[in-house]
């Protein structure tokens, strides 16, 4: 991107998911839907992903539980980039020209994360406070640019870290 002017890809941005997990004995199994969303002058990129998870509780000091978490799973990503200094006449940017190329990444996902959970020994309840962690494309896919046929597009393999504030209860 540096080479074309392109300006650059968003390094920070904000997410928003929700997740449901069900407990057999110690392991929780769960699910997660995550939708996140940056920009970075004109460029915007966002990704939604769904993960199946397995998690435990079992790692506890005192009112804290870190919960270590393996989830895999589907992403979808999103990158507009906008292009400046453009000329010409109304029609050529219905027709021909454009001024932005948004571009499509499909993967299969891993999620590795650890979660801080609270506990309420009066209530015999948990509550999630925080998450850290890393998901990472599986293999190496072709970005797509929307609605055109191209050759030659680069492989990816996506990855992220992230640290998401979280709520909740559990037993």
């Amino acid at each position: 991107m540096k080479d074309y002017d392109s300006g650059k890809v968003p390094l920070f941005g904000w997410n928003a998911g929700a997740g449901l997990a069900y407990r057999i004995k110690q392991p929780l199994i769960g699910v997660n839907f995550s939708l996140s969303t940056s920009s970075k002058n004109d460029n915007t990129m966002n990704t939604g992903d769904f993960t199946v998870y397995v998690s435990t509780n079992a790692i506890r000091t005192g009112r804290l539980i870190f919960s270590p978490q393996l989830g895999v799973g589907t992403q979808s990503t999103t990158f507009t980039v906008q292009k400046k200094n453009l000329n010409g006449e109304f029609e050529d940017f219905l027709i021909t020209q454009s001024n932005q190329t948004k571009m499509e990444h499909d993967a299969a996902i891993v999620d590795l994360s650890v979660t801080l959970k609270t506990f309420n020994t009066e209530r015999n309840i948990f509550r999630p406070e925080c998450s850290v962690g890393y998901k990472s494309s599986i293999t190496k896919n072709e970005w797509k640019v929307v609605n055109a046929a191209v050759s030659n597009a680069p492989k990816d393999r996506l990855g992220n870290f992230y640290v998401q504030f979280a709520w909740g209860n559990g037993r």
